[in-house]
Order: structure tokens, then sequence, then C-alpha cells
């Protein structure tokens, strides 16, 4: 009797065990840290850039009205070449959305030129445009899943220009060059992922336009003696640059964003 009690309440045991068990309520898992983009960062950049440049007459020389305002003196030409430099900026994560701000600097090694227009203008002489430098002020907004972010982005730009007029049959020494500094806006869009680290890799394009400049109000009587091919001139620039960066944020993944996942 006593072995076939015992037997019972065995049974019982192993039979209400998983049943009460099932019955408890299950503990959350802890939450899973996921990567977030708040913080700041230095980095490298470079790339590729093609623009389009167009010279028009003003309509003087050097003061003296010689009838040609408002012709071109050149068609459009492009104007490209490679840019690389340096960056530094700060993002703030709120839920998927990234708010930023990028400063950058570049050291330029782009240029275009095209032969004068006939007429009224003589196509041995040449007009070139060529940018030394660069450096962008931007805000950025962008759309984090996870460690991959896409972004737009838009601000300020200034580009260091050299403006240069020759005749192709004198010595390099006839040649009437100015140098302009201008300030324009740039807008465009990109993606960053974060390797490992800190590090992180990012490929952006970006719209500059400079709007039209006046070069060659004055010009040297003796190394550009052309009243019509060395005229006052409005010039036209904007481009496309297309380049990859590599940064480092400080504070990699200390305050990471937190959601919970069951």
């Amino acid at each position: 009797m006593n072995r076939i009690l015992v037997g019972s309440l065995a049974v019982a045991a192993l039979v209400a065990g998983p049943a009460m068990a099932a019955d408890m309520p299950l503990k959350a898992p802890p939450p899973i840290p996921v990567f977030s983009w708040t913080g700041c960062y230095i980095g490298i950049q470079g790339g590729y850039g093609t623009g389009t440049s167009r010279h028009t007459s003003a309509g003087a020389w050097n003061g003296v009205p010689n009838g040609t305002a408002g012709i071109d003196i050149t068609n459009r030409f492009n104007v490209y070449g490679g840019v690389g430099g340096g960056e530094i900026g700060c993002n703030y994560q709120v839920g998927a959305w990234v708010w930023g701000i990028e400063i950058d600097g570049s050291a330029f090694a782009k240029d275009g030129q095209s032969n004068d227009l006939f007429p009224p203008f003589t196509p041995t002489w040449i007009s070139k445009t060529s940018e030394r430098w660069n450096a962008m002020a931007r805000g950025r907004l962008g759309y984090a899943q996870d460690k991959w972010l896409w972004y737009v982005t838009g601000g300020a730009t200034w580009v260091g220009v050299d403006i240069t007029t020759n005749n192709a049959l004198l010595p390099p020494s006839q040649t009437q060059i100015e140098r302009k500094s201008r300030v324009g806006y740039v807008v465009g869009f990109g993606t960053e992922y974060a390797i490992a680290y800190g590090w992180s890799v990012k490929w952006e394009t970006l719209y500059t336009d400079y709007g039209t400049f006046r070069a060659f109000d004055s010009v040297d009587a003796v190394f550009c003696a052309s009243a019509v091919n060395c005229t006052n001139r409005d010039v036209r620039l904007y481009e496309w640059v297309s380049r990859f960066g590599l940064n480092y944020k400080f504070d990699f993944g200390k305050y990471p964003a937190v959601v919970a996942k069951y």
C-alpha cells in the first residue's frame, strides 16, 4: 500500500511540475545595447571633383570700355581634378534620427581651360579657372539603422580660385593671373558605416555653387597688352565632388542607445 502511495505521488509530481513551471511568469532578458552615433569625430577624406566654368566679358580693359560687354569669352568648359583634406564634426542621435554638424578643409588640384572665342576674341588666347583650396561648414540630418547611417547635408562653402589668361604663342611670363576667394552654398547626400573600435567609413556626393564673380577689373598693360582678350570678365563656377572618408569617433559606444529586444 505504501509503495502504491509513494509511486502515485511521484507520478503526480512529474506531471504537475512542468505545468506549474509553464504557469510561472518568465523574466525578460536584459536589454541589448544598440550602436549610437552620438559623439564627436575627426577624420580624413579625399576624392574627385568635376565642375563647369565660363568666362563672359564685362566690357572694359583697365576701366576703358571696349565694346564687348555681355559677350562670352569662352564656351562652358570642364574644371576637374583631385581633392583631399581633413574634417571634424559631432552627431547627436534621437531614436533613429541623427543630427550633426561638420567642418572640413581640402587642398584642390582642379583646373580647366578654353581657347577664347572668335570673334571678337583671339583663339590663341587661353582663359583658365583653377581651384587651390576649399572649406565647408555643413549641417547633417541622417537616418540610422544600427551601424549604417544615411544622411543629407547642406551649408556654406569657401573656395580659393585662380583666374588666368595668356596667349599660347607668348612666353609663360606673359600671363595675367588673379587670385580670388569666393563663398557659395553646398548640398549633398551620403552614407556612413561604423566598422569597429571607433572607426567608420563614408562616401558622399556634394554639389557646390559659387555663382558668378568678377575678375580682371585691372590688368598689367605690359604682360597683358590686349584690350580685347584681357578684358575684365564675369566668371561662373559650379561643380560636383564625390569623396570617401575615414573617421574616428571619440567615446565610441560609451553611451549606447538601449533598446529591449525579446
